[in-house]
């Protein structure tokens, strides 16, 4: 089993928003739960700290296969 730790970075956040937004894309971070609560991430890593984002936190932690967890998605701007 591997071990992953789920991070939320508003930096990381706000350069792929800014990103997307040039392909005129909506970007919205992935989701986790964990302890029975839903919580956003910009990032999985094998690690417990994201070296290039300062202000990455650790919102959840655990065995990959037992996460329930969504991907990142970007939509076209416009489209529901």
């Amino acid at each position: 089993m591997a071990h992953k730790f789920f991070h939320f970075s508003l930096q990381q956040f706000e350069e792929r928003k800014a990103v997307f937004d040039k392909l005129n894309k909506d970007f919205t971070p992935g989701t986790v739960v964990y302890n029975g609560s839903v919580h956003e991430y910009t990032a999985i890593s094998d690690d417990k700290i994201l070296p290039r984002y300062s202000d990455a936190q650790v919102v959840a932690e655990g065995e990959i296969e037992n996460m329930v967890y969504t991907e990142y998605k970007t939509k076209q701007k416009g489209m529901r």
